[in-house]
């Protein structure tokens, strides 16, 4: 269902099978109609918590934008900071964002990013 990471067969290596339940586990309770916490997923896994933090992200931003709401990654950067701990991953997920938006014919602009996340400017 998801353009996101979770899909690449090489993202995980020694927890993967784990990694993937978890993740599948996510995504059918939001296909169930649930609104799933990610914190409740994150204790489940020792090795990647970063990664697993960012493909919960990248599954919850998707339903909630496909549902109509106005999520935002600075929502989640609120909820979790590590998030922002790295230049890497917040650019992955600002980029995701925009391309979820803009996909929904949403009118968003590389500029707007730019003024939410000036500290990214040069990378969008």
């Amino acid at each position: 269902m998801s353009n996101h990471p979770a899909n690449s067969p090489d993202l995980f290596s020694g927890e993967s099978r784990k990694l993937e339940a978890i993740l599948g586990d996510f995504e059918s309770a939001w296909f169930r109609g649930e609104r799933p916490d990610i914190s409740q997923y994150l204790d489940e896994v020792g090795n990647q918590p970063e990664r697993l933090l960012s493909e919960l992200v990248h599954v919850d931003l998707e339903f909630r934008l496909k549902q109509g709401e106005t999520a935002r990654i600075e929502e989640y950067i609120g909820r979790f900071p590590k998030l922002a701990e790295s230049t890497e991953l917040m650019v992955e997920l600002v980029c995701f964002e925009f391309d979820l938006r803009r996909r929904q014919t949403e009118a968003v602009s590389v500029a707007e990013y730019v003024g939410r996340f000036p500290e990214l400017a040069a990378e969008l």
